[in-house]
Parts: C-alpha cells; structure tokens; sequence
C-alpha cells in the first residue's frame, strides 16, 4: 500500500500541517523539521503526488530554462547544474531552445506567460533589453547577462567578462606577442561585448596601437570561427607570430583546426586563447589557454536564488551577483 502523509507525520512525530507546508514551502518550517521529514519520507519511500499538489496550491512546481544552444558544451553544463539543484527540491526543470535566435526566445517568452511555470531562468538572452523588461508573472534569473535597469523581478548573475579579457591580453603581453586578433561573437551579445572591450583596453593601455588589434565577429560556434580563421590564414606569415583571443572555446577549437589545417604550429607560430574553459578545453591538442567561466557555480547559484525567490525568502529580492574569473593556462599560448 502506498505511503501517505499521515504516514509520514506519524514517523516524523510532527502534524500531517506541518508536512504539507514542507511539501508546499507555503509556510516556514525549520531546517530541524525539514530533515526530519525528509528523513521519513525516504524511509518510507513515500513519493508526492505533484499534479495535485499544483492543483491545490496554484502551482505548476515546473522551472522554465531557456539556453540559446543546448549542443553548446557550455550551456548544457549550466543546464547540468541547474537541474541538479532543483531536483533537490519538488521543481521539475522544463528545458526550451532559442537556436540562438532572439524572435525564437521572445515566443517562447510568450508562451511561458500563460501560467506553464512558476519560474525561470533565462541563460545568455539574445532580446534586447526592452524586450526583457517585461512585467513578468513569476520571478526571473538572467542567467550570464550583464545587469540592466529593470522594474521587474529579475536577478542577473554573470562573471566578470571584461576581467576575463584583460587576463587572456595580459598573458599575450607577456609572451611577448606583437600583433593581435579578436573574435568575438554577434553585436547583439553583451558579453561578446565586454570580452572585446576588455582586451582591447588592456593592449592599449600597455601602448599596443589600435593597428596591430585586429577585430570580427562571428557566431559561438565551431564552424563560424573555424571559418573566418580560415580566412585570416589565407596569406598568414608565421614570422609574425600572432595572438588569437577567440571569446569562447568551442569557437576557439574551430581556429585551433583550422590553424593546423594551413601547417602551423600551435603556439609556435600562431598563438590562440579563447574563453569559456568547457570540459573538453583541455583535451584539445594543443590544450586550450582560456578563462574559466564557472558554469558550476553559475547554474548551482541561479537555481538556489529562483528556488529562494519561489519560497518568498525575503534575502532574495531583486539583486545582481557577478562571479570572478580565473585564468587557465595550458600549451595552446
């Protein structure tokens, strides 16, 4: 026979109330309480009915999570930790793909408004800030964004991409790099932005000309970097050593290929950082010199502040949270 809540009161010696409020987070109950119950329903193997939880409470219990490219290894490790850390809670994650196209997103925006879930976390956004400023129905994380003006019940949490940059153009200099290419993504990406920004700053401010900073734009993507990498190699001289700073590492390992494809010895000849530090950036040959961008701590923290937000925790209103970077050097610089 299947266990019910008046099961799991009587073992946990507490009032059928006071395990509902844990299963609801509708009323406070202390961490003591909490584990004791949880510890009960486990013994028991008693498992929440969460359709007619919903029903009861108004609530769907689902968490919505937008990315631009789940077959991007950087979004789906976010994705990874966010939804370990709402399955530690009764939220069920529900997952959407934008394509990396912001008409796509906004319908998808839309659609969630009907009421489909109690949350959301909105990873990298390609809408333009109008467009995100929406008075929302649930409260919302922009998740590896930079923070913006905004009435709404927002929290952004990003890291810190221009410090990121500025490590990657420190490390040119000190290799003694003369000459310098960026590729970074689309215009409409604020952190594309700040990525450029910052290694431009840093080369300059160490008296590096602007003529020697060459700079384009191209998609987060292999094939896109792997590209115009291409391009730029077409009449390359490897005496001229360049310094490559790709704003992300899978596009990173596009122009590491295509570097290898033309004959060049990496970094002998040609030298090329990127940014992100996915799971596979060190088992690329040679391995990748980036930026960690910490996709842990990055789904883990945007998934304890919604589930706080949804629990009516009165530490989590409206706030930014900006992560520090660190430098990861390996043989590709």
């Amino acid at each position: 026979m299947r266990p019910t809540v008046k099961d799991v009161a009587k073992l946990a010696n507490v009032s059928t109330a006071t395990v509902s409020n844990v299963l609801t987070s509708k009323k406070y109950v202390s961490e003591e309480l909490k584990l004791k119950i949880k510890e009960a329903m486990t013994t028991l193997g008693y498992e929440p009915n969460i359709s007619a939880r919903s029903l009861k409470v108004n609530k769907t219990f689902k968490i919505g999570v937008v990315v631009p490219d789940i077959t991007n290894p950087f979004f789906s490790e976010i994705v990874k930790y966010i939804e370990k850390t709402i399955n530690k809670s009764y939220y069920q994650l529900v997952l959407y793909n934008s394509d990396d196209k912001a008409e796509k997103e906004k319908k998808i925006l839309d659609s969630l408004m009907l009421g489909i879930v109690d949350g959301l976390i909105l990873v990298a956004p390609r809408l333009e800030e109008t467009l995100l400023k929406r008075d929302y129905d649930f409260p919302v994380v922009i998740l590896d964004r930079p923070a913006f003006d905004t009435a709404s019940d927002i929290t952004f949490i990003y890291a810190d991409n221009f410090k990121g940059a500025v490590m990657i153009a420190n490390l040119f200099l000190k290799k003694g790099y003369k000459k310098y290419i960026c590729i970074t993504g689309p215009e409409d990406v604020p952190n594309a932005n700040l990525r450029l920004l910052g290694f431009r700053q840093a080369l300059l401010n160490n008296g590096i000309k602007q003529e020697n900073i060459e700079e384009y734009r191209a998609e987060f993507n292999f094939d896109a970097c792997y590209s115009i990498m291409t391009e730029l190699l077409q009449d390359y001289d490897p005496t001229q050593r360049k310094a490559v700073f790709v704003c992300s590492d899978i596009g990173a390992w596009g122009a590491i290929e295509a570097a290898k494809s033309k004959g060049l010895k990496i970094p002998r000849d040609i030298g090329i950082a990127g940014f992100d530090n996915i799971y596979f950036s060190r088992f690329i040959y040679p391995g990748l010199t980036t930026v960690e961008n910490p996709t842990k701590e990055l789904g883990q923290t945007a998934a304890l502040v919604l589930l706080n937000k949804l629990n009516d925790d009165p530490d989590f209103s409206d706030h930014t949270v900006v992560l520090d970077v660190n430098l990861i050097q390996r043989e590709s610089v």
